[in-house]
């Protein structure tokens, strides 16, 4: 006591007050942290029990029961299921023992506001938790990819179903249109709606892949019928007025015309379109439309080419009157100019020889017999109407074309007897003009009174008379040969003009010297030189030198008169 007072007295009341509130303090902040620890303390093991029960509201056990319904319908999926429960009771056992003891032991500690060690045991209980929760997660994960089946078939069969209304909706705007025509159709959606109840059944029994295969078959079904009904309109209106009424119109077309139908085949090919048309019809019926608009284009193809035909033909039977007409005219002027060719070959075969004329007229007219061989088969094809009138005018212009060679045969026939006859008429001319010629020679030779031409010429003239003569007689004979008449009046005449040619150029010459020497006289007295060359010129000209006589007299002239010359050769070239 004594020891405490000395304390006391050394220190100070004051200072031990002070020392005394600071202790008490100390003691206040202590007991307040340690509240305030154990508080937190407390705060967070309640947030772990929160985690921890989150994780344990996860529905791993109901989706491992899901899971058990399908591994039994999937026997791939059996083992994998069994690992997967065996790592739930894992999970489940370590949440009971170490974990719940864990946390129920650091739940008593704080209860009794003891925090020894519960620092770290925090630490553990955080470590389990998160451990128990990936562990969870992942279990979850691994079940849902078991479960992840039902849900995809289910947006499977949620797909499917839209593509089934959106055909509905198709149809029910063409239902009008088809719906009586081809049953079939709602027989098929009927179909489809009670498949529909089937893969719900399949679903309900956990029998995925039955319902996934069964859904894909009506997927199949839904896209087929869609196709099917986007064409079967078309395809309807073809059968049901497009072919119909193209036949209608043609029926009426053929109906009342002369055309032979069973030569042209009409009525067989038109019962094959018809036979064809009512195949297709049930095969829209029936929704087999795999070949349908093949077999559509076919039949209006069959049927636009036989309107197309009995047009043809028609047209061609107006073609036919036309064209026969102008080969009947044409076939009779040929046969009657063969036959006009034919008399006049027979004619002139009895005045002229035609070996070296290349004349061809029978051989011509055997070939214009098969001509006409094949006119009277194409008319007893007429007349039979055993061929379309088209086949009937191909065969009439191929007539026609053939025969105009045979116009060229007879006309250059009758080119060559017209040749025959212009020249034996001109053999008859030119007999006439040697004659003529001949007589004027004579005229001349008498008129010029020159005895020396008379005597020279005599001869010729009368040479030229006899083969004269000798051509007329041949020209009697018959036949006559044209072309050696032509060549022997070809030689006389040209021997008779020679003569001529040569008398009336001495006549000429005989009178320009006569001329000249007149001319001369004019000087004859006054030039010595110009009397002797005159009588040098009368000398020559009695011996009948006339063109000597000619140049004598004519260079004294010159040599006397230039230039008188020239006048005499012009005077004389009129003359000739």
């Amino acid at each position: 006591m004594e020891q405490i007072n000395q304390i006391i007295q050394q220190l100070g009341i004051r200072t031990i007050i002070i020392i005394a509130v600071s202790v008490v303090l100390l003691v206040v902040l202590l007991l307040i942290q340690r509240s305030m620890r154990l508080k937190n303390y407390k705060k967070r093991i309640i947030e772990l029990e929160k985690q921890k029960n989150a994780i344990k509201s996860l529905p791993i056990q109901y989706k491992l029961g899901r899971a058990a319904n399908i591994c039994k319908n999937v026997s791939d999926l059996n083992a994998q299921y069994e690992d997967l429960v065996k790592e739930f009771d894992a999970i489940n056992d370590f949440q009971a023992t170490e974990l719940a003891t864990l946390y129920n032991e650091l739940d008593e500690q704080l209860y009794y506001g003891k925090m020894s060690k519960a620092k770290k045991k925090f630490k553990k209980l955080e470590g389990y938790i998160n451990d128990y929760k990936q562990r969870s997660t992942t279990l979850l994960e691994q079940i849902e990819k078991i479960t992840e089946v039902e849900n995809v078939h289910r947006v499977r069969i949620i797909e499917v179903k839209d593509e089934y209304r959106q055909l509905q909706e198709s149809y029910n705007l063409v239902a009008n249109q088809i719906g009586e025509f081809v049953p079939n159709v709602a027989l098929s959606l009927n179909k489809i709606d009670s498949d529909f109840i089937r893969v719900e059944d399949y679903m309900n029994t956990q029998k995925y892949e039955e319902a996934g295969t069964f859904v894909e078959e009506i997927s199949k079904q839904i896209k087929l019928l869609s196709e099917q009904i986007k064409v079967l309109p078309d395809y309807v209106t073809v059968v049901k007025q497009y072919i119909p009424k193209k036949i209608s119109i043609f029926k009426a077309t053929v109906e009342n015309t002369d055309l032979d139908l069973e030569l042209l085949g009409v009525n067989k090919r038109l019962a094959s379109c018809e036979q064809s048309l009512n195949e297709v019809i049930l095969l829209i019926k029936g929704l087999d439309l795999v070949e349908v608009a093949e077999r559509l284009e076919k039949i209006i193809a069959d049927v636009e080419q036989l309107t197309k035909d009995v047009k043809i033909e028609l047209d061609s039977y107006d073609q036919f009157k036309n064209v026969y007409k102008s080969y009947s005219a044409i076939m009779s002027d040929l046969n009657q100019k063969y036959d006009k060719a034919l008399k006049d070959y027979t004619s002139f075969s009895n005045d002229y020889i035609f070996e070296n004329q290349d004349i061809t007229l029978l051989e011509n007219h055997k070939s214009f017999e098969t001509l006409l061989d094949q006119a009277a088969t194409l008319e007893d094809t007429i007349t039979r109407h055993s061929a379309g009138y088209t086949q009937i005018i191909e065969e009439m212009n191929k007539i026609q074309e053939d025969a105009q060679i045979h116009f060229e045969y007879v006309s250059a026939f009758d080119e060559k007897m017209l040749d025959l006859k212009r020249s034996e008429e001109r053999c008859i001319s030119e007999l006439e003009n040697i004659n003529i010629v001949l007589l004027e020679i004579k005229s001349e030779i008498k008129n010029r009174h020159l005895p020396m031409i008379n005597e020279s010429y005599k001869d010729y003239i009368s040479d030229s008379y006899a083969k004269a003569a000798e051509i007329n007689d041949f020209r009697a004979l018959k036949p006559v040969d044209l072309t050696k008449l032509t060549e022997m009046t070809n030689d006389v005449r040209d021997v008779i003009y020679k003569l001529y040619d040569n008398v009336h150029n001495l006549c000429v010459t005989a009178q320009m010297v006569e001329e000249a020497v007149v001319f001369g006289n004019r000087y004859r007295s006054s030039f010595l030189e110009v009397n002797t060359e005159l009588t040098k010129t009368e000398i020559l000209f009695r011996n009948g030198e006339y063109t000597k006589a000619l140049t004598t007299v004519v260079d004294i002239i010159e040599k006397i008169k230039p230039g008188s010359y020239e006048q005499l050769i012009m005077k004389g070239e009129k003359s000739a």
